[in-house]
């Protein structure tokens, strides 16, 4: 079973418009703008409704008429100005202290930790803790 938080990137896809407009589409109540020049990473099945991409020729005709494009010549011109290309498989890293080149553990053991590194935050509250009701004494009766 996979973690549906988790995003597959193999499930997106970056479009760019290197039209003469912008363009706009909606999918499952989500607007996508397009503007000129500029990459949009979208869900495939997104890339399908608004430009038929990867789809039949009758999904695209479907497509085409959602973006008001009437005529089938036109609209081909149109899209072969929109480039469809896969997301790249890269996670961002928040770069480490560049003065240092040791792990937090790498130098006087757990000392390192807390020698260049960021310390953990601090345990949260209890939200349900009722500061006027005193906790029990281990071995007291309650």
């Amino acid at each position: 079973m996979t973690n549906p938080a988790l995003l597959n990137s193999n499930d997106f896809v970056r479009v760019t418009n290197d039209g003469d407009e912008v363009i706009e589409g909606r999918y499952a109540s989500v607007d996508y703008m397009f503007r000129i020049g500029d990459a949009v990473d979208m869900p495939l099945v997104a890339a399908h409704h608004i430009f038929g991409f990867g789809g039949t020729d009758q999904s695209r005709a479907a497509a085409f008429l959602r973006l008001g494009w009437h005529d089938k010549k036109d609209a081909m011109k149109r899209l072969s100005k929109i480039s469809f290309e896969e997301l790249p498989n890269v996670i961002e890293l928040v770069p480490r202290n560049k003065t240092s080149r040791v792990g937090p553990l790498g130098v006087g053991g757990s000392e390192g930790a807390a020698a260049g590194t960021l310390l953990p935050p601090p345990a949260p509250e209890d939200p349900l803790a009722d500061p006027e009701i005193d906790e029990p004494v281990i071995g007291e009766r309650i």
